[in-house]
This record gives C-alpha cells, sequence and structure tokens, in this order.
C-alpha cells in the first residue's frame, strides 16, 4: 500500500503538480499525527509550500525567467523527494492511517459497502430449526454492510500491510489444511501472500473469528473510521433486504438456484462474489457460498429471550457463550442451511474452508 501511495505521489510530480503532491503528503501527515515526527515533516511541507508559491509569484511577474524558474523549481522537487523517502522510510515500520479521499484515488482493494436505513423487522420465523423461534421484533439504527463478503484480493492486503503476529489464529494456509478440505486460496511465496490465479475476487475462507475481528480493527484504523462484524440482528435484517424486504426465503429470491451457490451447484469450492442474484438491497451472496462470522456470542434460547422483551432495539446477542454465530449457509450445504433465518456457530478459531465474513461499518 505504501508503494501504491509512493506511486501516486511520483506521478503527481511527473505531471508537474508540485502543489498537489505537497497537499498530498501534508494530509496524508496530518492523519498519522501518532507518528513521532508527524511536527517536523509538517513544517518542511510548509515550508516547501512556501518556496513554491513565492516562485511562482515570482515567475508570473516576470522577476525570473523561465531557466531560472526550472533550476529552482527542481531543487524544490528534490527536497520534496528527500522529504517523500524520509516518510516512507519510518513509515514501513509503523502502522499508517490513509484519509478516504487519498484511498479513492489509488488503487487499491477495500470492501464496497451497502447502505442498510434502520427500521423494524420480524426476527426468526417457523419452518427451520428449534433456535429460530420464536420471532421477535427488533429494530435497528442505519449501518453500511459489506457488498460482498471480504475477497482474497482484501484480505492479502491486509496480510501484507499489517505485521500480523500468530498468523495461525487469523487464517489456515495450505500446509494447515487436510485432505480431506479444499487448499486455502490465499498462499505464501516469497515472503508475501497472495491469491491463487482466478481466486482473486473469491470470498476468503479459511478464517477464524479472531481473524476476521484483526481485519475490522486494521481497516479501522487505516481509515479512521469504524469497521467491525455485524450482530447477528444486522445481518438478518441487510439479508432480508431491509425497509425493501420482500419477505424471501432466500436472500434475494425464492429459489437458493438463483441467488447462491450450495451442494447442488457448486464448483468444488467457494465461488467467484457477485455471480448470483443480488437481494433488494443490491447485496450480494447471503444465502450460499460461504457462513460469514457474526460479532455476538449464540445461545440456542436467546429468541426466547428477546420474545419476552417485547420489540429489541439493537440487540448485541448473548454477553458470553462459547461459540460465535455464523451465518448464510455455504456451497457445500444443503438448501436447507441456505434459508436467511438459518443460524450456524462454532468456536471463534475454528477456520473452515467454508467460512469467511463480511464487514460492517457504524
Amino acid at each position: 500500500m505504501i508503494n501504491q501511495i509512493n506511486k501516486k505521489i511520483d506521478t503527481l510530480i511527473a505531471k508537474d503538480e508540485i502543489g498537489k503532491s505537497l497537499d498530498f503528503i501534508r494530509d496524508f501527515i496530518e492523519f498519522n499525527i501518532h507518528l513521532e515526527t508527524t511536527n517536523d515533516w509538517k513544517n518542511e511541507i510548509l515550508l516547501l509550500n512556501n518556496n513554491l508559491n513565492n516562485l511562482k509569484s515570482q515567475f508570473r511577474r516576470n522577476i525570473i525567467d523561465s531557466r531560472d524558474w526550472e533550476v529552482r523549481k527542481n531543487r524544490i522537487i528534490n527536497s520534496l523527494l528527500e522529504l517523500k523517502s524520509d516518510i516512507f522510510r519510518q513509515l514501513k515500520r509503523s502502522q499508517i492511517k490513509i484519509p478516504s479521499y487519498i484511498l479513492d484515488t489509488i488503487e487499491i482493494h477495500l470492501p464496497k459497502m451497502i447502505e442498510v436505513k434502520g427500521g423494524s423487522f420480524k426476527m426468526g420465523g417457523i419452518g427451520g430449526m428449534v433456535d429460530e423461534v420464536p420471532s421477535h421484533l427488533v429494530t435497528l439504527n442505519s449501518f453500511s454492510i459489506g457488498k460482498f463478503p471480504v475477497k482474497n484480493i482484501e484480505f492479502t492486503l491486509f496480510l501484507n500491510s499489517n505485521k500480523v503476529e500468530e498468523i495461525n489464529n487469523i487464517i489456515a494456509l495450505n500446509k494447515e489444511t487436510t485432505l480431506t478440505s479444499i487448499e486455502s486460496q490465499i498462499i505464501e511465496k516469497n515472503g508475501e501472500f497472495v491469491c491463487q490465479s482466478g481466486k482473486e475476487n473469491n470470498p476468503v475462507v479459511y478464517v477464524s473469528w479472531f481473524g476476521a475481528k484483526e481485519y475490522c480493527k486494521w481497516i479501522s484504523f487505516l481509515t479512521n473510521e469504524t469497521y467491525r462484524l455485524p450482530f447477528e440482528a444486522e445481518w438478518e435484517y441487510a439479508a432480508k433486504g431491509g425497509r425493501e424486504s420482500k419477505k424471501y426465503k432466500f436472500s434475494g429470491g425464492k429459489n437458493i438456484e438463483d441467488v447462491g451457490w450450495y451442494e447442488k451447484n457448486n464448483l468444488g469450492e467457494p465461488s467467484e462474489c457477485g455471480q448470483k442474484q443480488p437481494n433488494e438491497l443490491g447485496i450480494f451472496d447471503m444465502s450460499g457460498n460461504i457462513w460469514e462470522w457474526c460479532e455476538d456470542w449464540y445461545d440456542e434460547k436467546y429468541y426466547e429471550y428477546c420474545h419476552k422483551q417485547g420489540i429489541v432495539k439493537n440487540p448485541k446477542g448473548s454477553v458470553y457463550g462459547t461459540f460465535k454465530n455464523l451465518r448464510g449457509g455455504a456451497w457445500n450445504d444443503k438448501e436447507f442451511d441456505c434459508r436467511i433465518n438459518s443460524r450456524g456457530a462454532h468456536t471463534p478459531s475454528k477456520k473452515e474452508d467454508y467460512y469467511g465474513f463480511r464487514i460492517v461499518k457504524e
């Protein structure tokens, strides 16, 4: 990621947009006030900007000729390049934050988000397992949720940009998979994590709940916004289409074949995101393909507790537990398991070739 930002600055300089490159670096530094030398860098950029503006003024007023302009401008560029090298040397040893407008100007893969307007809905329902009843009324505030599950290309960015410790707690790579499982679609190669060719836009799997949480922490730090896993109620509300819900059994339709990958149509592994029909809000893959980790603890009796409360506002799940909620069903599951109301759960350290996640932004 640092290389991509570096490249952006070099491109601005090459286009003779020195002022823009200085503004770009200044904004970037102001977003990283946790770095020790931030104030020194800001002062240097202020000085360079002043020098540049004075030079431009002199050139416009014909105080200096074109030759003098080029010589003095190149001195400013050289100083800028030295400053940039110093900044990026130190950034490579630190965690960095990036303003959202900068993220929009560089080639970077961050999850696309869909706004889900707050409202009330009936959670759970009959026709399923015992933990899906009784249905109860839930009211939620607005939030945004991933248009797709987090993809391999997005998760490798996290693995390569962050000094990930105890990676075995986060994701299982090829060396840890069993003969009965598919291969991990992320591999370690020459000290870097890369996606297997053609698998970049598949949902990341073999991720534990802890790994999903670490990704949320990283993207929150990176963007200075709050990202997390969805609470189970948020997940179900979004899957049902929020205010636009047509009360389908599956997310986006009555027929699982149209909206999701499951045991009868899978390709032997998780499929590329977004290949099936989206739901009412334009969200893909919430029925089938992968089970998705949720923020809260699983409790078989939690719906009974909520039902007794009447209308529950922004439920956060059980206070404690052994298992974390999983929702959505997977590529190797039966149609029954891919219903919106279907609930799953496992220990937060579990990693499977059908466990992934999507994120929520508050």
